[in-house]
């Protein structure tokens, strides 16, 4: 999943910043998982992404916007986001 394909499935555009972001490789943070911190994280340090030495912030991923996006528009869900709002999840806690 590429932004450009959220933008369009979801019927919103990012703003310029956050596209150059993704081109510079800034938003990049691999999947998450028990070994994400040996596996991804020797990978990225040098040149680190986003937020990666924040405390208690894990970027999303494309393909995790996408998922969260349908986590979050699920009307089964307690956390449904109104459509209205447009409510484009990046980053979670």
């Amino acid at each position: 999943m590429t932004l450009a394909e959220i933008e369009k499935e979801n019927q919103f555009q990012y703003p310029q910043l956050y596209k150059e972001l993704e081109t510079d490789g800034m938003l990049d943070v691999g999947d998450y998982g028990p070994n994400w911190y040996n596996d991804i994280f020797p990978t990225i340090k040098d040149q680190p992404t986003l937020l990666l030495h924040s405390y208690d912030f894990e970027l999303l991923n494309p393909k995790a916007v996408d998922e969260a996006i349908k986590e979050l528009s699920d009307p089964e869900n307690y956390q449904q986001i109104k459509p209205e709002f447009k409510f484009i999840p990046f980053g979670q806690s």
